[in-house]
């Protein structure tokens, strides 16, 4: 589409923030909305007025919802007679440093690579833990991740599983990741038992590698890397 401004649509063109013209060159008048939250159901019911306003008066009607926090675009329109929408997030994100760019796509690799992370401990415990008489593992319950640097890459949430070890009935430890980006750590999640909360957070190593440590409860400078000992030396304090 491109920005135009023909005849008939001089006379509603006041009406509207911007006009293109569609792939056929019919006008279409725009409603630009600029938030720093995502349209509530009031603005979402007002939009839909207006697109169908415009379809009654004969006009092609959008209106344009820009979400300058979560960096994403809801489009309101009527399409075949129903009103419709869409969300459009950014094809890019960049911040320039010092040293080059930081991009988008870092951020989405590190999200991905820290899912991946989290269901591979899963994996670990439930081998560490598998000889516990009718130990079951337990995968119904999410945390969200939004975190700080996502919105403002435009990475969308995500659901990450908690893994709860069950056994007689009751939660013996529920593992719950509580956040990636952290000073010094590469990675966080906290091991939930009816007597203590342990810390577990990834650190890099010196082949430049991540790997799992627990962290001490009377310093939280002092970490161990994780094993099976100690892992099992952990459920059984519970």
């Amino acid at each position: 589409m491109k920005r135009v401004s023909t005849p008939e649509s001089e006379s509603s063109a006041a009406e509207a923030d911007l006009v293109l013209a569609d792939h056929e060159g019919a006008p279409i008048f725009i409603d630009v909305k600029v938030r720093a939250h995502s349209p509530k159901s009031r603005d979402l019911n007002a939009g839909y007025d207006q697109v169908r306003l415009g379809r009654d008066e004969g006009r092609n009607v959008e209106v344009w919802h820009f979400n300058t926090e979560r960096l994403n675009l809801l489009i309101q329109a009527y399409d075949g007679g129903m009103p419709v929408h869409c969300e459009l997030p950014p094809v890019d994100v960049w911040e320039k440093t010092e040293s080059s760019l930081f991009r988008r796509d870092q951020v989405v690799a590190e999200v991905a690579r820290w899912e991946k992370d989290v269901k591979q401990l899963y994996t670990d415990v439930s081998s560490w833990y598998g000889d516990i008489p009718d130990v079951k593992f337990e995968l119904s319950r999410t945390v969200t991740m939004s975190e700080e640097l996502m919105q403002k890459f435009a990475v969308s949430d995500r659901e990450l599983p908690i893994l709860d070890v069950v056994a007689g009935g009751q939660v013996l430890a529920s593992f719950v990741p509580r956040g990636l980006w952290l000073i010094g750590a590469w990675g966080r999640i906290d091991v939930i038992t009816q007597t203590q909360t342990r810390t577990l957070i990834m650190t890099r190593v010196e082949n430049g590698g991540l790997e799992w440590c627990i962290v001490s409860p009377e310093n939280r400078r002092e970490t161990q890397p994780l094993t099976s000992e100690l892992m099992r030396r952990l459920l059984e304090a519970a």
